[in-house]
């Protein structure tokens, strides 16, 4: 079943509200004039006939900058004496590689410790310190570039530059089911605890600046639109994610999504 939004002469499919059909980011916090997408009767009609579920990370907003640094500060927490620098940003993008495999946010903390553990900190400082040519563009990777290169490297050239800590990206991407539990295990971790943990981090950052927390959240161009104008035709929108629902709520009403209370199915809702 097929929707399409017309805006300007031309048509929206519905598939574009996946978050695949574009890359483009608008900053959170940041409201913009939304421009009217017209559609026939026929076409409005046929959007109230539908159901459409979204997940929330990766499909309606790029969270893994505050994924990432939210995970950093709750790493800073629990191991105090761990080489965790004095900034996440040497995280930032062997965080967005790995992120596929990421299910829950206070796995992120996990893979911050492994990868600090794998001497994350110092790779990163030497290779900062290596001329210009020599360096991988992370850009590729669908992130901001810290560095001044053409995007022409790839996820290998970073893997590679990282050394022990970039093999160790590899093995997370390969095999992180079977690392998590084992260092779940090795590190007698609570689950839950973690969970409340990585939760209480986020609490404490949007209490004492939120405008950042927001800031590092970024919507899918497009798809907020997509979504505020499907449930403005009578459409069932729902969103569905692991993040914990009150931070999911913040987000999809900073970004102008009002969603119904009930339409939202996050972590706490379980399976």
């Amino acid at each position: 079943h097929t929707l399409k939004l017309k805006r300007f002469g031309s048509f929206w499919p519905a598939t574009l509200v996946t978050g695949l059909g574009t890359r483009q980011l608008r900053r959170s916090g940041r409201p913009r004039r939304r421009n009217p997408l017209y559609a026939s009767s026929s076409e409005a009609g046929e959007a109230s006939n539908l159901v459409m579920c979204f997940d929330f990370d990766g499909v309606v907003c790029d969270s893994v900058n505050e994924s990432s640094t939210a995970a950093w500060k709750h790493a800073k927490e629990l191991w105090p004496s761990l080489a965790l620098g004095d900034s996440p940003e040497p995280f930032l993008e062997p965080m967005r590689l790995v992120r596929p495999v990421v299910e829950t946010g206070w796995e992120n903390t996990l893979i911050i410790r492994i990868l600090a553990e794998a001497d994350l900190v110092e790779a990163s400082q030497r290779f900062q310190k290596r001329p210009a040519k020599r360096r991988a563009n992370v850009a590729s990777l669908g992130g901001p570039s810290l560095l001044d290169e053409p995007e022409s490297s790839s996820s290998a050239e970073l893997i590679d530059n990282l050394g022990i800590a970039g093999l160790m990206c590899k093995n997370i991407l390969g095999s992180w089911e079977r690392i998590r539990d084992q260092k779940i295990a090795e590190l007698q971790l609570d689950v839950e605890e973690l969970i409340k943990g990585f939760g209480d981090v986020r609490d404490r950052w949007m209490a004492q600046d939120l405008k950042s927390w927001f800031g590092c959240n970024m919507a899918y161009d497009i798809v907020p639109d997509v979504m505020v104008e499907m449930l403005s035709r009578g459409a069932q929108v729902f969103v569905i994610t692991t993040k914990q629902k009150r931070f999911a709520k913040a987000l999809l009403e900073d970004f102008g999504v009002e969603l119904p209370e009930a339409n939202l199915f996050a972590l706490e809702d379980g399976p």
